[in-house]
């Protein structure tokens, strides 16, 4: 008797566990890292070819660590920072922490490129009729 219920016991534990893939760590290793941006395309409903590239120098950077935590800014000063999470559609929820300027806020990004050395995606918004795709190159310092 105590085999069979030990033998229970053990099939629930094994065959109850879920498989979601939502609460996984999806994160692409190429994501972790320091990232500048350089640029957007813009219009890219219209233009898919990427002809509408517009290269831009501001010093914006963001920086993905292992922790599933990030920090973003400009010219190396910190100026926001939060958490992320990946999910297997590559869509990635960017939670901002509050600042004594801005709330609380959560953006999801669809990720369309992902290399060792770059990064492009959009954020979703469902009121635009056309987005831009921003493009980050990976850096070391």
């Amino acid at each position: 008797m105590k085999k069979i219920i030990l033998i229970l016991v053990c099939s629930l534990t094994i065959f109850g566990c879920s498989s979601n893939d939502e609460s996984k760590n999806n994160t692409p290793q190429e994501l972790i890292g320091k990232w500048k941006f350089v640029g957007y395309y813009d219009d890219v409903a219209n233009e898919p070819d990427g002809s509408n590239f517009h290269p831009l120098d501001n010093g914006d950077f963001i920086i993905f660590n292992n922790n599933n935590t990030f920090i973003s800014g400009n010219n190396a000063i910190a100026i926001n920072n939060g958490s992320y999470h990946v999910s297997s559609n590559m869509i990635m929820a960017l939670n901002y922490n509050a600042t004594t300027n801005i709330p609380a806020t959560t953006y999801n990004v669809k990720i369309t490129l992902l290399s060792d050395s770059v990064l492009e995606c959009y954020v979703i918004n469902d009121n635009l009729g056309f987005y831009s795709i921003s493009k980050y190159v990976k850096v070391t310092d």
